[in-house]
């Protein structure tokens, strides 16, 4: 008896005939041409279990999920798909779902109808993530694993002042955000994710806020030597005004990918009238800049003047890409 099936990479463009494998745990369709799926396709696999339809951004419908009472792992990332399958939210046993870059699919209901699921991947989907949704996640005692995308402010604030999110937050994505002051994002949110992007948004700063409420600034007379955002890896920002530099990013010593594009208002990566108190700081905290830096993309920077003040020693360094940025003259490179 078949128990996996995988399909991946072909030019299947209609599942029509039902699939009679009573003992399959394992479907994959990854890649594909997908139109179509028939709701006899999946009426008889009773103990699926891994179902992949990802990479199929012609697949637009699905047929009813409610056989699939089994199914634990469930990826529809890439995928063309305007509303979840009837019979999802009937899914108790589903541990995964995966809806990153659905961008046709705006709206989720009753993610808290599936009360086991430990990872939950939003990042990039076309989802109105609300304040209402933001509560469901929130009741989602055994999530471990969160990628989120948040526009127009909608859900944000609850989600920033709830300190549960950033025990499994991975991956955050700020989206259309307009403050007049500055954007307050808690440490622990910035200490858990791997990677971090704002764009298409107005920001003048962004402040990281500590553990209590006199530690808002981790750069100035009473800087925390504990600060490390030692998780993140990526960090985005594109097509954002008001911000004038970004120097919190010193304390992100495995920073592997830097894209800063269309920041019509940043003068430095790291403020100049900071950084001879981050050196300071740097070497009590044993943090070294940029470190672990592998690409790095700073274009259409009309007013960016400088990275950072003296020579650093990028190890790892694989790409460099500047353009449209007149006014940065010097690179900080080590030649050791």
């Amino acid at each position: 008896a078949v128990r996996r099936m995988s399909l991946i990479y072909n030019q299947i463009e209609e599942a029509c005939e039902s699939l009679h494998c009573p003992k399959l745990e394992t479907l994959l369709l990854r890649d594909n041409r997908l139109r179509k799926i028939s709701r006899e396709f999946l009426s008889h696999v009773p103990i699926l279990m891994v179902l992949d339809l990802s990479l199929n951004p012609n697949l637009i419908e699905l047929p009813s999920f409610s056989p699939l009472y089994s199914l634990r792992f469930l990826n529809l990332s890439c995928t063309g798909i305007t509303s979840l399958p009837d019979g999802l939210y009937a899914l108790r046993n589903l541990l995964y779902l995966n809806l990153e870059h659905t961008y046709m699919l705006k709206r989720i209901y009753e993610i808290h109808d599936l009360p086991n699921l430990e990872v939950l991947k939003l990042y990039a989907s076309g989802i109105d993530i609300t304040d209402k949704l933001v509560r469901q996640i929130q009741a989602m005692k055994h999530l471990y694993l969160l990628t989120i995308t948040l526009r127009n402010s909608s859900g944000l604030e609850i989600f920033l002042g709830d300190t549960r999110f950033s025990s499994y937050t991975e991956g955050l994505t700020l989206d259309e955000q307009s403050y007049y002051q500055s954007l307050k994002v808690p440490l622990a949110t910035i200490s858990s994710s791997r990677f971090l992007e704002i764009q298409d948004s107005h920001i003048p700063k962004i402040e990281i806020e500590g553990s209590s409420s006199n530690e808002s600034e981790i750069v100035g007379p009473r800087v925390r030597r504990d600060i490390s955002f030692i998780n993140l890896r990526k960090v985005r920002l594109d097509n954002c005004t008001g911000l004038k530099d970004l120097t919190w990013l010193v304390f992100a010593p495995h920073l592997a990918t830097l894209y800063v594009v269309c920041l019509p208002d940043i003068e430095h990566i790291i403020s100049r009238s900071e950084e001879s108190r981050l050196q300071k700081t740097c070497e009590l905290a044993g943090v070294i800049p940029f470190r672990e830096l592998e690409f790095l993309t700073l274009r259409n920077l009309g007013q960016l003047k400088s990275i950072y003040r003296d020579p650093l020693l990028f190890g790892k360094l694989k790409e460099i890409n500047i353009k449209s940025c007149p006014k940065l003259t010097k690179l900080p490179l080590d030649s050791r």
